[in-house]
Protein backbone atom coordinates (compact mmCIF):
# COMPACT_ATOMS: atom_id res chain seq x y z
CA UNK A 1 0.00 0.00 0.00
CA UNK A 2 1.63 3.19 -0.84
CA UNK A 3 -0.85 5.39 0.12
CA UNK A 4 -4.67 5.60 2.02
CA UNK A 5 -6.99 8.15 1.13
CA UNK A 6 -7.85 10.60 4.43
CA UNK A 7 -11.28 9.48 5.32
CA UNK A 8 -11.90 6.97 3.06
CA UNK A 9 -13.01 3.10 3.34
CA UNK A 10 -9.13 1.82 3.81
CA UNK A 11 -8.66 4.15 6.47
CA UNK A 12 -11.80 3.82 8.58
CA UNK A 13 -10.31 -0.06 8.17
CA UNK A 14 -6.97 1.02 9.53
CA UNK A 15 -5.15 -0.06 6.26
CA UNK A 16 -2.25 1.94 6.11
CA UNK A 17 1.02 2.67 3.94
CA UNK A 18 3.38 0.21 4.13
CA UNK A 19 0.58 -3.06 4.59
CA UNK A 20 1.11 -5.48 2.55
CA UNK A 21 -1.78 -6.43 0.33
CA UNK A 22 -2.03 -10.11 -0.17
CA UNK A 23 -5.24 -10.81 -1.06
CA UNK A 24 -8.97 -9.54 -2.54
CA UNK A 25 -12.09 -11.13 -2.05
CA UNK A 26 -9.81 -14.05 -1.52
CA UNK A 27 -7.57 -13.85 -4.50
CA UNK A 28 -4.07 -13.39 -4.41
CA UNK A 29 -2.55 -10.94 -5.93
CA UNK A 30 0.85 -11.71 -5.28
CA UNK A 31 2.56 -11.18 -8.92
CA UNK A 32 -0.25 -9.69 -9.98
CA UNK A 33 0.39 -6.25 -12.52
CA UNK A 34 -1.20 -2.94 -10.71
CA UNK A 35 -3.93 -2.25 -13.17
CA UNK A 36 -5.34 -6.01 -12.16
CA UNK A 37 -4.81 -5.59 -8.65
CA UNK A 38 -7.36 -1.42 -9.21
CA UNK A 39 -9.85 -3.92 -11.35
CA UNK A 40 -10.10 -5.89 -8.36
CA UNK A 41 -10.69 -3.73 -5.84
CA UNK A 42 -13.03 -1.60 -7.96
CA UNK A 43 -15.13 -4.82 -8.62
CA UNK A 44 -17.28 -6.21 -11.19
CA UNK A 45 -20.29 -4.72 -12.87
CA UNK A 46 -21.96 -5.41 -9.75
CA UNK A 47 -19.80 -3.79 -7.44
CA UNK A 48 -21.52 -0.91 -6.81
CA UNK A 49 -20.62 2.00 -3.93
CA UNK A 50 -21.71 0.38 -0.88
CA UNK A 51 -21.17 -3.07 -2.01
CA UNK A 52 -18.16 -5.00 0.01
CA UNK A 53 -15.05 -6.02 -0.62
CA UNK A 54 -12.53 -8.25 1.70
CA UNK A 55 -8.90 -7.48 1.62
CA UNK A 56 -6.14 -9.89 3.56
CA UNK A 57 -3.24 -7.66 4.37
CA UNK A 58 -0.38 -8.08 6.36
CA UNK A 59 1.72 -5.06 8.97
CA UNK A 60 5.37 -6.45 10.39
CA UNK A 61 4.36 -9.94 9.87
CA UNK A 62 0.99 -10.33 11.43
CA UNK A 63 -1.56 -10.78 8.80
CA UNK A 64 -4.97 -8.96 8.89
CA UNK A 65 -8.14 -9.30 7.19
CA UNK A 66 -10.63 -6.06 6.51
CA UNK A 67 -14.04 -5.80 4.88
CA UNK A 68 -14.44 -2.61 3.19
CA UNK A 69 -17.64 -0.36 1.83
CA UNK A 70 -16.55 0.39 -1.85
CA UNK A 71 -17.20 4.10 -2.20
CA UNK A 72 -16.42 6.97 -5.27
CA UNK A 73 -13.79 8.38 -4.01
CA UNK A 74 -12.31 11.55 -5.53
CA UNK A 75 -8.50 11.32 -6.54
CA UNK A 76 -6.40 13.88 -8.35
CA UNK A 77 -4.96 12.00 -11.17
CA UNK A 78 -2.43 14.57 -11.93
CA UNK A 79 -0.02 15.82 -9.28
CA UNK A 80 2.74 18.55 -9.69
CA UNK A 81 5.51 18.99 -7.41
CA UNK A 82 9.35 19.80 -7.21
CA UNK A 83 12.31 17.29 -6.36
CA UNK A 84 14.59 17.83 -3.99
CA UNK A 85 17.28 19.28 -6.76
CA UNK A 86 14.90 21.24 -8.62
CA UNK A 87 13.09 19.02 -11.43
CA UNK A 88 9.18 19.37 -12.01
CA UNK A 89 7.88 16.07 -11.10
CA UNK A 90 4.46 15.31 -12.63
CA UNK A 91 2.72 12.42 -11.09
CA UNK A 92 0.28 10.94 -13.62
CA UNK A 93 -1.81 7.79 -11.83
CA UNK A 94 -4.57 7.34 -14.43
CA UNK A 95 -5.60 9.11 -17.48
CA UNK A 96 -9.02 10.61 -17.09
CA UNK A 97 -11.01 13.46 -18.52
CA UNK A 98 -8.69 16.68 -18.51
CA UNK A 99 -5.73 14.61 -17.55
CA UNK A 100 -4.16 15.13 -20.78
CA UNK A 101 -5.09 18.63 -20.50
CA UNK A 102 -3.64 19.13 -16.92
CA UNK A 103 -0.16 17.81 -17.69
CA UNK A 104 0.01 20.87 -20.80
CA UNK A 105 -1.00 22.82 -18.00
CA UNK A 106 1.92 21.92 -15.75
CA UNK A 107 4.51 21.74 -18.35
CA UNK A 108 3.39 25.44 -19.34
CA UNK A 109 4.08 26.17 -15.96
CA UNK A 110 7.47 24.58 -15.42
CA UNK A 111 10.62 26.84 -14.95
CA UNK A 112 12.48 26.95 -17.90
CA UNK A 113 15.16 24.09 -17.77
CA UNK A 114 14.05 23.13 -14.14
CA UNK A 115 14.20 19.65 -15.43
CA UNK A 116 11.27 16.96 -15.64
CA UNK A 117 10.38 13.68 -14.31
CA UNK A 118 6.84 12.51 -16.06
CA UNK A 119 6.09 9.40 -13.18
CA UNK A 120 3.93 7.54 -14.45
CA UNK A 121 4.58 4.12 -12.01
CA UNK A 122 1.38 3.08 -11.06
CA UNK A 123 -0.61 4.87 -13.70
CA UNK A 124 -4.04 2.51 -14.03
CA UNK A 125 -4.30 3.67 -17.59
CA UNK A 126 -8.01 5.00 -18.93
CA UNK A 127 -8.44 7.60 -21.97
CA UNK A 128 -5.96 7.09 -25.36
CA UNK A 129 -7.12 10.46 -25.79
CA UNK A 130 -5.80 11.95 -22.40
CA UNK A 131 -2.74 10.04 -23.18
CA UNK A 132 -2.00 11.31 -26.31
CA UNK A 133 -2.59 15.01 -25.36
CA UNK A 134 -0.11 14.37 -22.55
CA UNK A 135 1.86 13.09 -24.81
CA UNK A 136 1.65 15.41 -27.59
CA UNK A 137 2.96 18.49 -25.28
CA UNK A 138 6.45 16.37 -24.81
CA UNK A 139 6.81 15.33 -28.22
CA UNK A 140 7.57 18.27 -31.49
CA UNK A 141 4.62 16.96 -33.79
CA UNK A 142 4.44 13.75 -35.61
CA UNK A 143 2.26 10.65 -34.92
CA UNK A 144 1.30 9.88 -31.29
CA UNK A 145 -0.29 6.56 -31.35
CA UNK A 146 -1.96 4.80 -33.66
CA UNK A 147 -4.45 1.70 -33.48
CA UNK A 148 -5.94 -1.18 -35.60
CA UNK A 149 -9.10 -1.65 -37.09
CA UNK A 150 -9.52 -4.69 -38.59
CA UNK A 151 -6.06 -4.67 -39.49
CA UNK A 152 -6.31 -0.91 -41.21
CA UNK A 153 -3.91 1.46 -39.03
CA UNK A 154 -5.52 4.56 -37.56
CA UNK A 155 -3.57 7.51 -36.06
CA UNK A 156 -4.93 8.99 -32.71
Amino acid sequence: VARVQESGPADRAGIRPGDLLRAIDGRSVTGLPSTEVVRLLRGGADAVPGSQVVLATERSGRARVHTLSRARLHTESVTVGRLPHGAVRIKVTAFTKGSGAEVRSALAAAPARAGLVLDLRGNSGGLVSEAVTAASALLDGGLVATYDVRGEPRAL
